[in-house]
């Protein structure tokens, strides 16, 4: 039988791959295209994807050295939805890699973890502007969920990618 902190490896794992795969062939320039007024570009994504393992790196006190230190407008521009004009140009060859060093950090954290502390208390994310907010009451919920929400990144990559000409991730996983 899979242990609950196995589980939620998988899932983090799993959901990384998801994000790579969706961005390791896009161009810097094809990262950045709105496919239509109001959607996001690949680019703000993954920053968004970036945002989110940030805040869950904080949440559980993960917090070292080896990670990208993030703008201190980065929250604000990646936080909510808006209209693309947060993403710099100069910034998005930087955005996969720090996205798997703050993913890779989290995984190693809960390598370390113990069963028990999935149980631990903790918050519900509740974003500025942004319905719904992310509810979840444990340290194991609130994984699940940042990979819950990271898969669902990786579907809108998908779409963003089919609107570029690209194949869908599913299509060359």
């Amino acid at each position: 039988m899979t242990s609950g902190i196995g589980l939620v490896l998988s899932s983090l794992h799993f959901s990384r791959r998801a994000i790579q795969l969706s961005m390791i062939d896009l161009t810097e320039e094809e990262s950045l295209v709105c496919l239509t007024e109001g959607a996001e570009c690949a680019a703000w994504i993954l920053g968004h994807a970036i945002f989110a393992d940030h805040y869950v790196v904080r949440q559980m006190g993960t917090v070292g050295h080896d990670l990208p230190e993030l703008s201190e407008d980065f929250a604000a521009r990646f936080a909510v939805r808006d209209d693309n004009r947060s993403v710099w140009a100069a910034e998005v060859a930087e955005l996969l890699p720090t996205f798997t060093a703050y993913r890779m950090a989290i995984t190693r954290s809960v390598a370390n973890l113990t069963e028990v502390s999935l149980d631990l208390p903790i918050k519900g994310i509740v974003l500025p502007g942004n319905e719904p907010s992310i509810p979840y009451a444990t340290t194991g919920e609130m994984l699940f969920a940042l990979s819950a929400y990271t898969s669902m990144l990786s579907g809108e990559l998908s779409v963003v990618r089919v609107g570029l000409g690209r194949s869908a991730l599913l299509d060359w996983l």
